[in-house]
């Protein structure tokens, strides 16, 4: 042991041999929290922790006024301006102050809709294509399991929530891990056949009630990746992690004695977070409210970083193994250690999925496109806020008075219908017509400077449009102008080769290491056989639309490839090329002939699978059996009609020339 002070051995003398057995502690034992090995590990593991949230914190204020942007937001307790503070008011007001147009979000929201259509335009969203012919079946039965697990894991709610983080913050995380739900299961049967059987129909078991491949949507403010490889090399640094606020009874249902979980100085852990309030560094995304509890937080959300750090488990004092491997670490609140193992995983990796705005594999982090929009909303904001300012100064009349004349008093005073009295002198002049009253006073002449600013203001969009991709068509606006529809569809389909770039991006960093990643766990973690819905063409090609899966159909190293949402299908999935198929063997009838085994091409066999490629999966229901006479069941149409006459189309021939056709090779018989 490379620390034979804090790892202290048990000597046990084994029964009917006269040698001792040298037995090493524990984990949990090693690292109570009173041992010097805990302090040493829990300093290690808080510089890495310090170390990445400095790296991260580096990006919260270009996040913080994209989220402003985004929710419009309005600062109403800053103080105002110099030119919004002849009203008197000393801060802002929603109508009076600054003002905050809603460019990045329409921009942001387009860009978004349409990339996430692109990553869930397919069903189902994740399929797996055998590279071996032998392993069709194994396929198969993979992409069932794929089907259940992106079910129950929300799969599309995670692929929205990627896509907004991808494009406000230019960072997504995923965490993906192998889940399991407990819970008692009554027995199957009726009450009746229970209650004959000696068995109560209320009682449940408790057991495994399912198992999936779960998805969970780090926010990137919590995420803690090794500031020493780039973001979207995560997967080559020493440590990946992200800090998380669950409730401290989700860990002591989980603690290491009792509930044979994973955690330990779990007691500990509870004792020093009671009346304990713990911050959740949110930045200035909520206008209102927070995470805190405001009651005594007895059962509080503690802070607990999760860390997977790749380590050589001797030279830490943790076990006997000399080869690097991954181990798994939780600190609460940076002064304790709640768990300590190696990562339970046979894929090797981190569990972290992470996306970039733009792919850039050698810069530290990528900004997504609302930070690259962020000087152009500040502007147009700048300049619509001045030009609204500008306007209100105009609309308040400025006017020059004589007040020996007309009454300060009353001018002084605005309101609607008011009453302006004219002076002694005032009245005496107008009387003996020696002035008017429209000579007593004048409106002084103002000029509106930023007339031009809302044009400005116009260009500025424009230009952000085009970096963006988002034309007036994509976002379902009337165009300025007349256009033909070919215009208006090469623009589109421009626009939306740049999103499809985009939607790649994300699928190949955040979909695809998933869906490796799936497989590999299901062939580790399914430990109960089951049955499981079928859907889709694997109702044909299984025959059934239910099928049972055990543990063992699972269990080999098989090459899949998998298909996410912007690969391209396997072409076996694809309709134009099954109706091309069709199209071919109408115009070439001598590929109906016999090949060198005697096989014949089936070309009903052929329309059926063209027509499953398309989704249709219930043309079963419009086929019917041939009667005794040959002819069609009830509702189909007869070979010949009622006065005996051929259907068009239908060529007859006699026997006499169908053995010809035979000998010549021009008819096959079936």
């Amino acid at each position: 042991m490379a620390d034979s002070q804090e790892s202290k051995y048990d000597y046990v003398e084994m029964e009917h041999k006269s040698l001792i057995e040298v037995i090493d502690k524990p984990v949990h034992q090693k690292l109570h929290f009173k041992t010097k090995l805990h302090g040493r590990l829990l300093s290690e593991l808080n510089g890495m922790i310090q170390a990445s949230k400095k790296h991260i914190e580096q990006r919260f204020d270009d996040w913080d006024r994209v989220d402003q942007q985004m929710r419009l937001y309005m600062d109403l307790t800053a103080n105002r301006r110099e030119a919004d503070k002849s009203t008197g008011d000393a801060k802002n007001m929603p109508y009076k102050g600054t003002i905050c147009m809603p460019v990045m979000y329409s921009l942001i929201m387009t860009r978004a809709a349409h990339i996430f259509s692109l990553l869930t335009s397919v069903d189902p969203r994740i399929h797996y294509e055998a590279t071996d012919s032998d392993d069709a079946d194994g396929s198969r039965v993979h992409e069932v399991l794929a089907r259940y697990d992106i079910r129950q894991t929300q799969f599309d709610m995670k692929m929205w929530q990627g896509v907004m983080d991808t494009e406000r913050y230019g960072l997504a995380v995923w965490y993906d891990t192998f889940e399991e739900e407990w819970g008692y299961q009554k027995p199957k049967g009726s009450a009746l056949e229970l209650m004959l059987a000696g068995k109560d129909p209320e009682e449940g078991v408790w057991s495994r009630t399912k198992e999936w491949n779960n998805i969970g949507a780090i926010d990137p403010r919590l995420f803690r990746p090794d500031p020493s490889v780039p973001i979207s090399e995560h997967q080559k640094g020493n440590y990946c992690g992200h800090e998380d606020h669950t409730n401290i009874l989700w860990y002591l249902e989980r603690r290491f004695k009792d509930d044979h979980g994973p955690f330990f100085n779990c007691k500990q852990m509870r004792k020093m977070s009671r009346g304990e309030a713990t911050d959740r560094e949110v930045g200035e995304r909520w206008e209102s409210g927070d995470f805190s509890d405001a009651h005594t937080n007895k059962y509080n959300n503690p802070k607990v970083t999760h860390l997977q750090w790749k380590i050589i488990p001797r030279e830490w004092g943790l076990s006997g193994k000399e080869t690097p491997e991954i181990w798994w670490f939780s600190v609460y609140n940076d002064s304790l250690i709640i768990r300590a193992h190696p990562s339970v995983y046979a894929h090797g990796k981190f569990t972290y999925c992470v996306s970039s705005g733009d792919l850039d594999m050698h810069a530290p982090f990528i900004p997504g496109m609302a930070q690259q929009m962020i000087g152009g909303g500040d502007l147009i904001n700048w300049l619509t806020g001045s030009h609204i300012t500008n306007a209100r100064k105009v609309i308040n009349d400025q006017i020059i008075y004589n007040d020996d004349l007309i009454d300060p008093m009353d001018m002084a005073n605005p309101g609607p219908a008011k009453h302006i009295r004219l002076t002694r002198r005032g009245k005496r002049m107008q009387e003996m017509g020696q002035m008017r009253i429209s000579d007593m006073y004048g409106q002084l002449a103002i000029t509106d400077i930023t007339k031009q600013h809302l044009e400005t203001t116009a260009q500025i969009f424009q230009a952000y449009q085009r970096m963006s991709a988002t034309p007036d068509s994509m976002q379902g606006m009337p165009l300025p102008s007349k256009r033909t529809l070919g215009e208006v569809t090469a623009v589109n389909q421009a626009a939306t080769l740049r999103l499809g770039v985009a939607a790649q991006i994300i699928d190949l960093q955040l979909v695809k290491p998933y869906a490796e990643r799936l497989i590999t766990n299901r062939q580790q973690f399914t430990t109960e056989e089951r049955y499981y819905r079928l859907a889709g063409r694997l109702i044909h090609q299984l025959g059934a639309e239910q099928i049972l899966i055990k543990p063992t159909d699972l269990v080999g190293e098989y090459d899949y490839i998998a298909h996410t949402p912007t690969m391209a299908p396997d072409p076996a999935r694809m309709t134009a090329i099954w109706g091309q198929l069709l199209t071919m063997l109408a115009q070439a009838p001598q590929l109906m002939n016999p090949d060198s085994q005697g096989k014949v091409l089936n070309p009903v066999a052929v329309f059926d699978e063209f027509v499953r490629s398309a989704g249709i999966n219930y043309l079963d229901e419009f086929k019917t059996e041939m009667n005794q006479n040959g002819m069609p069941g009830p509702g189909q149409l007869a070979p010949e009609n009622q006065t005996g006459a051929s259907q068009p189309g239908v060529n007859t021939k006699s026997e006499e020339q169908i053995d010809k056709g035979v000998q010549s090779g021009n008819l096959v018989p079936l």
